[in-house]
């Protein structure tokens, strides 16, 4: 995969190729996928393959972004059926069905594959009040919001190791954290333009 795929583009992952879900199911592994797909552009049509037809026993996505925002986003779909209107933010939601499939596993010990693909801090930007509270001395709207949501971002992945702490699971399980893509827009005008050189204080911990 070359570039992005946008909505409706014929460009797709092959069903045909090897996967790792598809090579650790075939080893008995469990395997969840939530979040953005971005690996069609027939988003849940029996056009293109789906999350199920790479090795995915169980999956919860979007074709690429939350819509219309991370804000109670209205076009998510769960194995095949649309989840309507979500009530929550996409990373906190993700995270949650993320935390759920893992303590609703059948065996405990199967080892599992489990992918968590954020939407955060990607465009259209939206956060919960009380992270854009966090960044409230930031004079700049664009860039406290792009902060706030970072901070979203951050908070929703330490409850998902948090899940992996409660369950007995952290010593045995390896995590990879990755970068989607760098900052978008103009590098001037758009949020994260200053990331590079410009430090926030430490917030307390998050509940």
């Amino acid at each position: 995969m070359f570039t992005w795929i946008p909505k409706g583009s014929p460009i797709h992952l092959r069903a045909d190729g090897n996967t790792l879900p598809a090579l650790l199911r075939g080893v008995a592994y469990d395997t969840c996928h939530v979040g953005k797909w971005y690996l069609n552009g027939l988003f849940n049509s029996p056009d293109q393959p789906q999350p199920s037809d790479h090795g995915y026993d169980w999956w919860l996505g979007t074709q690429n972004n939350a819509a219309p925002s991370h804000a109670f986003p209205t076009n998510f779909v769960r194995n095949g059926d649309p989840s309507g209107c979500v009530d929550d933010y996409s990373a906190p939601f993700i995270v949650g069905e993320a935390a759920e499939w893992l303590r609703g596993r059948p065996d405990p010990a199967t080892p599992f594959f489990l992918t968590v693909w954020m939407h955060e801090p990607h465009y259209p930007i939206a956060s919960t009040e009380r992270y854009d509270a966090r960044h409230a001395a930031i004079d700049d709207p664009v860039e406290r919001t792009y902060r706030a949501n970072v901070t979203q971002l951050d908070d929703a992945f330490g409850r998902l190791m948090k899940t992996l702490d409660e369950l007995g699971l952290t010593k045995d399980t390896l995590v990879m954290f990755t970068s989607d893509n760098g900052p978008e827009g103009d590098g001037s005008t758009t949020p994260a333009r200053r990331s590079d050189n410009r430090r926030c204080e430490p917030a307390a911990a998050l509940s």
